[in-house]
C-alpha cells in the first residue's frame, strides 16, 4: 500500500465516523450511509434522488457522476474495488468540495452546464457550501468575463431570481456585528451592484424596460439598502457601500422616475448626515453635481441649520451654493453660526468677509448687514455695562475690526460711525478704542436705538436674533409706564397698530408721526451740548424698520 492510498483510505474513514483513525482499506457502504457521508466529501451527491434501495444501480450512478469531473480518466467501480474507487475520490477531493475561489473556478470549467440559471442559482451553493465562498467565485467570474456570466446577465429570469432570492440579505446589521457577517454583506452588495451597473449602463431606459422590467425596483431597493448600510457600517465599509449606492444613481439618473430618484437622494443625505458620517460632504457635492438639480438648496441649508456646523466642510459646502436667492439666507446661516459657536466663530466671519467681498453690489445684502452690525454694536455695549459674555464680546470686536479692513467705503463707514457711536455712551469694554479710531460722528439713530434695547429684556445669548423667528430683532417704542418688557413682545411693540396709535408713517429719520394717544419718549441717556445740530451722517440714512436702500 503506497503512502497516497493510506491517506485516502484515512481521509475516508475519518468522514464515515466508523473508524476515524484507520488507514486500511475501507469496505464498501449501504446507500444510506453512503448518503450521510456525503456531506462530508461531496454535499453535491445528496441532491440526486437515487433509489437507495438496489446498491448496484446507486454505486453505477454515482461513478458516473464521478467521471464528469475526470473525463479523460477511468473511474474504477465502486461495487467491485471500492479501496480504488475511494482514492479515486481523494484524487478528486479538491474539485468534490472546493476549499477556495480558484478551485471552484476549476470545477465550473469542467462541469460545463447546459442550464445555466440552474446550476448559477440551485447547484452552485449546494456545490460550495460556504455563501462567502460562492459570492466570490461569482465574483470572479465577473471580472474574468467569463461565458457563465454573460449568460446570467443576458437572462432577465436569472436576474430576478438571484434578486428575489438574496436582496433580502444584505439589510443593515446591529452594531457589534461581527466581521463575517458584513463581509458577507459586502460580497452580496459587489455582486448585486456588478448585475445592476451592467444592466443600467449600457443600455436606455426602453431596452431596459423591454429586456429587465423589474431592474428599476431592484436598483431603488438596492441603493435604499446601500445607504442604510453605509449609515451603519464601519468607515472603511461604508466608503465601499457609499460607492456603490453613487454609482447606481449616477447610471440611473434621468431613468427612474424623478420623484423616486429625489427621494433616494434625500435619503442619502439624511442618512449619512444622522449618522454624522465624514461621507456626507462628499454626498452633497455629488447632489449638487446633478442637473438639473434634485435637491434644493434651501432645504440642505435648512439640514445643516438644524444641527449646525460640524466642520470647516460644512461651511464650505454651505458658500458653495450661495448665488441667486440663497446669497442672504447663507450670509444669515454663516452670522448666526458665528455667533452661536465660540469655536466655529472665527472661520464664519472669514467665509462672511469673502462672501461680503463677491456680492456687495447686491442692496439686500448691503443693507441687511448694515444693520446687522449696528445690532452687533448695540450688543457689545448691553453685554458690557451687564458684565456679561466677555469672551464673545472680544470676539465680536476682533472680528467687526478684522471685516473693516475690506475695501467697501459703506461697511467700513458703517463700523467706523456705529463704533463712535458705542463709544459715546461709555458702555464699552476697556479695550474697544484700540480696536476702532472714535473719529467718526456719531449717529443719533444708533444711541437712540442703543436707548431703547436697554430698557427692556434681552435674551443676550440669541440676541440680535429674534428666539422665534430667527430674524433681526426689531427695536422695540419704549413706554414709560413698562419700561421693562420682556425680548418675546419686542415684536408686537413694534408693530403699533392699535386703534389708539394709530401709525401713519415711519420716517427715514428713525422717528415715528403718529395721531391720536402718543406715548412719551423718554430722554436721551447721552444728552448732547447746546448749538447747533450737526449734519447727519451718510449711515442715519438707514431707518430702522422698515430698511430703505441707500
Amino acid at each position: 500500500m503506497t503512502n497516497e492510498e493510506e491517506e485516502a483510505y484515512l481521509w475516508w474513514n475519518l468522514r464515515i465516523e466508523e473508524k476515524p483513525n484507520d488507514s486500511s482499506p475501507p469496505n464498501s457502504l449501504v446507500p444510506r450511509k453512503a448518503f450521510l457521508a456525503w456531506s462530508h466529501i461531496c454535499p453535491y451527491f445528496q441532491k440526486f434522488h437515487i433509489d437507495t434501495n438496489d446498491a448496484e444501480k446507486y454505486w453505477e450512478f454515482i461513478q458516473k457522476t464521478v467521471a464528469t469531473y475526470c473525463p479523460n480518466e477511468q473511474v474504477p467501480n465502486p461495487v467491485t474495488n471500492f479501496p480504488q474507487f475511494v482514492l479515486k475520490l481523494y484524487q478528486l477531493r479538491d474539485l468534490l468540495q472546493p476549499k477556495n475561489v480558484q478551485q471552484c473556478v476549476n470545477l465550473v470549467n469542467i462541469y460545463k452546464p447546459n442550464c445555466v440559471g440552474t446550476f448559477c442559482l440551485y447547484d452552485m451553493p449546494v456545490y460550495f457550501l460556504d455563501p462567502i465562498l460562492y459570492f466570490k467565485t461569482l465574483i470572479s467570474l465577473r471580472y474574468s468575463n467569463h461565458i457563465l456570466w454573460k449568460n446570467v446577465i443576458s437572462n432577465a429570469k436569472i436576474v430576478d431570481a438571484f434578486f428575489e432570492m438574496h436582496s433580502n440579505f444584505i439589510a443593515p446589521l446591529p452594531k457589534g456585528s461581527s466581521d463575517e457577517f458584513w463581509f458577507q454583506r459586502l460580497c452580496l452588495t459587489e455582486i448585486l451592484f456588478l448585475l445592476i451597473d451592467s444592466i443600467i449602463s449600457g443600455n436606455n431606459t426602453a431596452t431596459i424596460m423591454k429586456n429587465h422590467p423589474k431592474c428599476f425596483q431592484f436598483a431603488s431597493k438596492f441603493i435604499e439598502c446601500c445607504i442604510k448600510l453605509a449609515g451603519n457600517a464601519s468607515l472603511s465599509l461604508s466608503a465601499i457601500f457609499f460607492r456603490y449606492a453613487i454609482r447606481i444613481l449616477k447610471v440611473s439618473h434621468n431613468k427612474i422616475p424623478h420623484d423616486q430618484f429625489k427621494s433616494l437622494s434625500v435619503q442619502l443625505l439624511k442618512t449619512l448626515d444622522k449618522a454624522n458620517s465624514p461621507l456626507i460632504h462628499l454626498a452633497f457635492k455629488f447632489v449638487f453635481q446633478l442637473k438639473p438639480l434634485v435637491v434644493p438648496y434651501s432645504r440642505v441649508l435648512k439640514m445643516i441649520s438644524n444641527r449646525g456646523i460640524r466642520s470647516l466642510s460644512d461651511i464650505e459646502i454651505v458658500s458653495s451654493f450661495c448665488e441667486g436667492n440663497c446669497i442672504l439666507p447663507v450670509i444669515i446661516f454663516l452670522c448666526k453660526s458665528a455667533l452661536s459657536s465660540k469655536l466655529w466663530h472665527r472661520a464664519c466671519f472669514s467665509e462672511i468677509t469673502t462672501l461680503l467681498q463677491k456680492h456687495s453690489s447686491r442692496n439686500d445684502v448691503r443693507d441687511w448687514f448694515q444693520l446687522f452690525i449696528r445690532r452687533l454694536f448695540i450688543y457689545i455695549a448691553i453685554a458690557s455695562s451687564k458684565m456679561r459674555y466677555r469672551t464673545k464680546t472680544l470676539l465680536l470686536v476682533e472680528s467687526l475690526a478684522s471685516i473693516m479692513t475690506i475695501r467697501l467705503l459703506w461697511l467700513q463707514q458703517c463700523i467706523l460711525i456705529n463704533a463712535a457711536s458705542m463709544f459715546s455712551t461709555k458702555n464699552v469694554p476697556p479695550y474697544f478704542k484700540n480696536f476702532f479710531p472714535i473719529s467718526a460722528p456719531v449717529d443719533d439713530v444708533v444711541v437712540h436705538e442703543y436707548e431703547s434695547f436697554s430698557t427692556i429684556e434681552l435674551n443676550l445669548k440669541i440676541f440680535p436674533f429674534d428666539e422665534n423667528k430667527g430674524t433681526l430683532v426689531l427695536p422695540p417704542l419704549v413706554d414709560i409706564h413698562n419700561q421693562h418688557l420682556p425680548a418675546s413682545q419686542r415684536s408686537q411693540g413694534c408693530r403699533a397698530n392699535s386703534r389708539n396709535d394709530r401709525v401713519l408713517s415711519g420716517r427715514p429719520d428713525g422717528r415715528v408721526l403718529k395721531t391720536g394717544t402718543q406715548k412719551k419718549r423718554p430722554e436721551p441717556l447721552i444728552k448732547k451740548s447746546a448749538g447747533t445740530k450737526p449734519t447727519r451722517p451718510l449711515a442715519s440714512a438707514i431707518c430702522v424698520t422698515p430698511i430703505h436702500r441707500r
